[in-house]
């Protein structure tokens, strides 16, 4: 609450048509930035997509899952759009299972839901977890399943991924940098190499860019950060000794 009442002050000139934010809730004044943002867009958003790493895979029961599901939060029920997760599940390729409990203890996706019944109070939410390692048939299938979507209805795609980890601060920002161009330039064979050095979801970070260049969307990097910068604590202490976590929120425009 503390980072809903002083969000991040971010500006991004066009319609915010999709997103990649943080989803450690260390970097909550981030995710509540990107999402007042949002919130300031007219016509508003019938639907917000959230993908997300699984982080959690092996108690998933596919590669790819999504949920019919909506969500209590303390601001209120937010209604699930039932007609993403159909799309999802009648397809044969993507291969998605609607299980529900996998979403709701995943903080790449239940993190987040709380910042979206705040901000977009009338939206519905859609959900996908896609497993690292996801073949890249499965992932284009939900891409092209996401593209059909988003020309049915007023559609904000949210890319929920952290950065660089387990690393010290200098490594951790000379990846940073290799992130940042290949986002930059559209990379995408290289960033279908990247490990958690770099991001934890590759196949995120994937969708996201694919979608925002067939959705006309311009780039514009709004924030970069690390654990390092959000925590109270020197570089020295202990908690640093298995490396830091790094945060980029980007907003692509049309």
């Amino acid at each position: 609450m503390e980072n809903v009442a002083a969000p991040s002050a971010y500006q991004a000139e066009g319609r915010l048509s999709s997103g990649i934010i943080p989803n450690h809730l260390l970097a909550s004044d981030m995710i509540a930035g990107f999402f007042y943002l949002a919130a300031s867009q007219q016509p508003g958003y019938d639907t917000v997509v959230i993908l997300s790493p699984s982080h959690y895979p092996q108690q998933c029961t596919s590669g790819v899952v999504t949920a019919q599901n909506g969500w209590d939060t303390p601001f209120g029920t937010v209604e699930a759009d039932e007609d993403f997760a159909a799309l999802l599940l009648r397809d044969s390729l993507a291969g998605a299972v609607n299980d529900p409990a996998a979403p709701e203890r995943d903080h790449g996706v239940a993190g987040l839901v709380p910042f979206v019944k705040y901000y977009l109070p009338e939206a519905e939410i859609a959900v996908c977890l896609l497993e690292n390692g996801l073949d890249a048939d499965r992932l284009a299938a939900v891409g092209k399943i996401l593209d059909e979507f988003r020309d049915t209805k007023r559609v904000l795609v949210v890319g929920s991924a952290d950065f660089s980890h387990y690393l010290q601060p200098e490594e951790a920002a000379r990846c940073d940098a290799e992130t940042e161009k290949a986002i930059t330039n559209g990379d995408l064979d290289t960033i279908s190499r990247y490990t958690d050095r770099n991001v934890d979801s590759p196949q995120v970070i994937t969708l996201v860019l694919q979608g925002a260049e067939t959705h006309g969307g311009q780039t514009v990097q709004l924030d970069h950060s690390s654990s390092v910068e959000k925590l109270p604590h020197s570089l020295g202490n202990a908690i640093y000794s298995e490396g830091v976590t790094t945060y980029f929120v980007y907003a692509f425009v049309q």
